[in-house]
């Protein structure tokens, strides 16, 4: 994942108890799944997380975790049937850890200049993870792996992802916790294979239940976002001529809480905007924007379909352990946390600060 604006995220009580909890698995060695359909934010929240969520003074201090203690990748198909699904992902760990190497030696996180040897075979994966990635987790230590686009791993990657984690040492306790993070449909989780995966492994199996579903935003996390992106990434504010709830809530039966339409929706409201003003004065929302703005809006995307209905139901707010499945269940197994609060359909009054 590549780096981004921090200030193009907006952190929210929804964002925060999803990185508290996450931090508490990792500083458990535990071992975590996140799914979310597509433009749910899973790879948006992350790559916050990694960056400033993790390490934010709002974590208690003894569960802060930095960016260098993080292996984090982006996982991609094999280009072959031939290829191992190993052999990618372990060829993106060991360009993570080089990369944390330099950090180590007083150097800064970025690329690595080192041209990456190609894995093909079973035998290529089993050298280098012996010779170049199993020394690399002894010696950084690092305190989670996270693996984005999981639904590209198989059975074998899986096998060597855990036993990574007691340093290939099978029966030793895990040195590092494990997250998955997951493109499932809504609807799909229990029937997908990732599900048959997730559930063929013990340690993955016994998570499972626990798992944290990722959905479209609310309304009310919409809001807040909304009118944090128009205060701090467009410097504007509501004009007297429009209504900050109405046109809140407009701008969410156009996205429905889908990351991917927020953000060209805010590009489209910048430039029915029109150029920042010589003043310094904030640019002001106004019908008249709000006109071009629709019409824009119509002949880029078109109507956006409303996404259908998860049932999740209510999400509580961050109980409930999603460890490694190590030591007693509490009362909360069996209960799928998505962190979202109610996914209500966007109905009833959403205050927004029109100051």
């Amino acid at each position: 994942m590549g780096s981004i604006d921090i200030q193009a995220f907006v952190e929210t009580s929804f964002t925060a108890s999803r990185a508290l909890k996450l931090n508490e698995i990792v500083g458990d060695c535990g071992i975590t799944i996140m799914l979310g359909g597509k433009g749910a934010g899973k790879d948006r929240f992350l790559d916050w997380w990694w960056q400033v969520g993790a390490s934010s003074k709002s974590i208690p201090e003894h569960l802060r975790v930095s960016p260098a203690d993080m292996v984090l990748i982006n996982l991609v198909p094999a280009p072959s049937g031939s290829v191992p699904v190993s052999c990618v992902a372990f060829s993106l760990i060991l360009d993570r850890l080089k990369r944390l190497e330099l950090v180590a030696d007083g150097g800064r996180l970025a690329k690595s200049t080192e041209r990456t040897k190609r894995w093909y075979t079973e035998a290529d994966f089993l050298s280098r993870f012996f010779n170049d990635v199993l020394p690399r987790i002894q010696d950084l230590q690092p305190r989670v792996v996270v693996i984005g686009n999981a639904q590209h791993l198989e059975k074998r990657a899986l096998h060597w992802l855990l036993l990574l984690r007691t340093y290939a040492e099978q029966g030793h306790s895990a040195r590092h916790a494990l997250v998955f993070s997951a493109q499932v449909e809504p609807g799909g989780e229990e029937s997908s294979k990732f599900a048959k995966l997730m559930n063929g492994q013990s340690e993955t199996q016994m998570v499972w239940s626990r798992k944290m579903l990722l959905s479209p935003m609310a309304l009310p996390e919409f809001a807040a976002i909304v009118v944090a992106f128009v205060r701090r990434n467009l410097d504007a504010v509501f004009g007297s001529d429009v209504n900050a709830n109405g046109v809140t809530k407009e701008f969410y039966e156009w996205t429905r809480g889908n990351w991917w339409y927020i953000h060209e929706l805010i590009k489209a409201l910048d430039r029915a905007l029109g150029p920042t003003k010589k003043s310094g004065e904030p640019r002001v929302i106004t019908e008249a924007v709000m006109k071009r703005l629709r019409e824009t809006w119509v002949q880029r995307t078109g109507p956006v379909k409303a996404p259908e209905d998860s049932g999740e139901g209510d999400a509580d707010s961050g109980e409930g352990d999603a460890d490694s499945g190590e030591g007693d269940a509490d009362s909360d197994e069996g209960k799928a946390d998505s962190g979202e609060g109610k996914a209500d359909s966007g109905e009833g009054d959403v205050d927004v600060d029109e100051g």
